[in-house]
């Protein structure tokens, strides 16, 4: 028997599907047949901004038109959603026994998140070292942003069975060195990605666009002349992008620079000018079956995410899941609806065994009032953590002097810097401005180190103009812990 299933990567421009169907046992080095894997791109420019349906009409006419001419019935369907859509981040925690897990965990998302009421979010285990420390990949996403993909995709005849964000399953298809730090170049339709992964996470992704007046990337038409051009400014913007890295972050130890698309690309990449240690290389599957690769063809940049999930899902890898969420009170409320679905099957038989039902009943009711129980004794440990929290806080807290720290940083400034927005709460700092020069972003980082700020970071980056650059940061006191 055979598991059938296709994954739409969800971008702006397409949806890239990627159809297959497994066996139940995983074998990698089997080679499927051909006709059974299928890679296909779905036109759907306009209907998606940023990872937002911004016409769901049109988006389901597309979902039909394509059931119609290669139907997905009796598969199971996933979506690799874009990263704008939510976020992915690891975290080390105290270790904790796997009975308060999950309780502890959506402690965590509702102290990262505010509105975390409105997120649907799931972990993965990285390590853990017994009684001592515990590392957890989360991801969370927007719930009407996912229920609504979900709801499109239902009403096209695709039942959704799992959600992840495209750049956390190619760090598992490519099964990037955990230890190391690499920057992935992807090829897209309309210019490329930047991604630095630290081991399998996706921390940083950023996109170049090509200009309209360009000739796009892979074009067949594209003369000599216009890639020196295009590749002299883009050697430029891939400097600048690992001078970010380094000033976001001071432990980078970049080691490894993979790109995936076509010669443009290649090109590109082996003129930049890196360090020796750093090595360029193309990005290459390393356990995948034979029929998978003939699926990639041509469309090497744009088909490795959807083929990158569906490796994960047939070596059956522990990763994200953002439609499953991971509560004990979903369990519970499961384990009602058999308890009521089996009472159902039994009162519909009617077949005189009334003693064995009243034993049944009385079984499952017993069950019903433990788990009762077990949900009150969950509801306390919960209160519990939230009073401890809230202690630890509190001891911790320190009183400042707003105006003197505003004012120490405002001394920072030179006359390449101005500052827009300003905001100092609960030893935060985040700042908003702009600047001539990054040397400028630079220095002001240097000052706040200085002056005490533990880990000041760029949360933001970009270029209006050639004289202008737009910048945010963000700090934390190392004496403030509130």
């Amino acid at each position: 028997m055979r598991k059938k299933l296709v994954v739409f990567e969800i971008t702006d421009n397409e949806l890239r599907v990627f159809k297959a169907s497994l066996p139940l046992v995983a074998k990698l080095k089997q080679s499927y047949s051909s006709a059974a894997v299928k890679f296909d791109r779905i036109q759907i420019k306009g209907l998606i901004e940023q990872g937002i349906v911004r016409d769901k009409a049109a988006l389901l006419g597309c979902l039909m038109d394509y059931q119609r001419e290669s139907p997905c019935d009796g598969h199971l369907a996933f979506l690799a959603m874009p990263m704008q859509t939510g976020f992915v981040r690891s975290y080390k925690l105290p270790w904790l026994a796997r009975s308060y897990r999950d309780s502890a965990i959506a402690l965590l998302v509702a102290e990262e998140v505010p509105s975390s009421a409105d997120l649907l979010y799931d972990y993965v285990i990285l390590g853990e070292e017994k009684h001592k420390s515990l590392t957890i990949l989360l991801g969370a996403s927007r719930r009407e942003v996912l229920e609504q993909f979900a709801a499109i995709f239902k009403q096209a005849g695709l039942r959704v069975s799992g959600i992840n964000f495209s750049w956390a399953v190619i760090g598992q298809g490519l099964e990037l060195n955990p230890d190391e730090d690499t920057l992935y170049v992807r090829e897209e339709t309309d210019g490329f990605h930047f991604a630095l992964f630290r081991g399998l996470i996706p921390e940083r992704v950023r996109t170049l666009f090509v200009q309209e007046t360009n000739v796009a990337l892979g074009d067949a038409e594209i003369c000599s002349q216009d890639i020196r051009g295009y590749s002299k400014e883009w050697e430029n913007e891939i400097q600048s992008f690992l001078l970010y890295l380094k000033a976001q972050n001071p432990d980078l130890s970049l080691k490894c620079l993979l790109w995936s698309g076509g010669l443009p690309l290649e090109s590109l990449v082996k003129r930049v000018t890196l360090p020796d240690h750093i090595t360029v290389a193309q990005a290459e599957f390393k356990s995948v079956p034979d029929s998978w690769l003939w699926a990639l063809g041509e469309n090497r940049g744009l088909a490795e995410a959807a083929m990158a999930y569906g490796l994960v899902l047939l070596k059956k890898s522990a990763s994200l899941n953002l439609w499953r969420q991971p509560s004990k009170a979903g369990k519970m409320l499961k384990r009602y609806q058999i308890i009521g679905a089996a009472l159902l099957s039994f009162l519909l038989l009617g077949n005189g065994s009334w003693v064995f039902l009243r034993q049944e009943t009385s079984a499952l009711k017993n069950e019903v009032q433990q788990l009762l129980h077990q949900g009150s004794e969950l509801e306390t440990q919960l209160r519990q953590q939230k009073d401890l929290t809230r202690s630890w806080k509190m001891t911790q807290a320190r009183s400042e002097k707003v105006a003197d720290i505003l004012g120490q940083v405002q001394n920072l400034l030179d006359s390449q810097l101005t500052i827009k927005k300003l905001v100092y709460r609960q030893g935060t700092l985040s700042l908003t401005g702009s600047a001539g020069d990054v040397k400028s972003i630079q220095a002001l980082i240097q000052g706040l180190r200085k002056l005490g700020w533990y880990r000041p970071v760029l949360t933001g980056y970009s270029s209006t103009s050639s004289e202008q650059i737009e910048f945010s940061i963000s700090a934390k006191r190392k004496d403030v812990n509130n």
